[in-house]
């Protein structure tokens, strides 16, 4: 898969329960091109990746990324704003960040 603005999605290989996310993400991913901006609440492509991501998180330890991102996304979509801004992206990063640094640990420990 290629680049998320400046990050990338994962290569390993999705977890079990999560393949079909990762499958909507990559067929997502596809028809729009290479870049996603973190930055765009709401679009279908940032909801697939933001699904993707919240499955892998289970079982991580990143319940608190994902509560943070949660909340965001929330105000946003309801309110317009979260903490004086219109997008989640220092959440949806936090999130991505600790989901991709606990694959990294689980698949060392395999």
């Amino acid at each position: 898969m290629t680049g998320v603005g400046e990050i990338t999605i994962p290569y390993p290989p999705p977890s079990p329960p999560c393949v079909k996310l990762y499958k909507k993400l990559s067929s997502s991913f596809a028809n729009v091109g290479s870049t996603l901006s973190l930055k765009v609440t709401g679009s279908r492509l940032n909801n697939a990746f933001i699904a993707y991501y919240k499955c892998e998180a289970k079982g991580l330890g990143c319940g608190v990324e994902v509560k943070e991102h949660e909340g965001c996304y929330r105000s946003v979509m309801g309110m317009g704003t979260f903490g004086g801004r219109n997008d989640c992206e220092k959440e949806l990063r936090r999130m991505k960040e600790c989901v991709d640094g606990g694959r990294k640990g689980k698949s060392k420990e395999g």
